[in-house]
C-alpha cells in the first residue's frame, strides 16, 4: 500500500507538495526512499491512533503529522541520531496523534 497521491481533509499531498514541505530539489530527491517513507508514515498514524484511512482522511491536522513524520523519516537515516532529544518523539506529532487515538493502552 502506498500513499503517492494522498488526499487528507482536501489537502492534496502529491509528490510535489511533499518535496515542497521536505524543501527537496527535484535532482536530488530519492524517489524511492521518500515513497518508503509515506507510506511508513501513514501505517504509523494508522497504527497509533487506531483510526480507519477514511477517518484519517477527514482531519486536516493528520497532514501536518503525516508531512512532519515523513520529513524525520527521510531526514534521520540512523539508528541513533546526534540529538540530545533522539529517545523522544516529536512533540507536535505526538500531540496531533492523541488527539486521534483510539487504542489507549
Amino acid at each position: 500500500m502506498t500513499y503517492e497521491g494522498l488526499t487528507l481533509s482536501g489537502a492534496a499531498l502529491d509528490q510535489d507538495t511533499v518535496q515542497k514541505f521536505l524543501r527537496l530539489d527535484r535532482d536530488q530527491v530519492q524517489l524511492d526512499v521518500l515513497l518508503l517513507c509515506q507510506t511508513a508514515a501513514m501505517n504509523y498514524i494508522l497504527e497509533y491512533t487506531g483510526l480507519t484511512e477514511e477517518e484519517v482522511a477527514g482531519h486536516d491536522d493528520l497532514a501536518i503529522a503525516f508531512l512532519v513524520l515523513v520529513q524525520d523519516m527521510y531526514d534521520n537515516r540512523t539508528l541513533h541520531p546526534d540529538t540530545k532529544y533522539a529517545n523522544s518523539a516529536n512533540r507536535v506529532v505526538t500531540g496531533i496523534l492523541d488527539l486521534h487515538r483510539r487504542n489507549l493502552v
